[in-house]
């Protein structure tokens, strides 16, 4: 939410304007975002975990 306080041309009124934005499909996707970082990283501890790393 953002507010601004705006006063009129002649000084005697002063007026609030707010601005409301809907942020849901954001924080779907941040969420989203987030459980796929996770489940990347828990793939690769388990992947390193569990192969034997090459000796050359």
């Amino acid at each position: 939410m953002n507010a601004r306080q705006i006063i009129h041309s002649h000084g005697k009124e002063m007026i609030i304007l707010l601005a409301i934005e809907d942020i849901t499909d954001r924080k779907i996707s941040e969420d989203s975002s987030s459980e796929r970082e996770r489940l990347t990283n828990e793939y690769l501890a388990t992947f390193f975990l569990i192969t034997p790393m090459c000796r050359f």
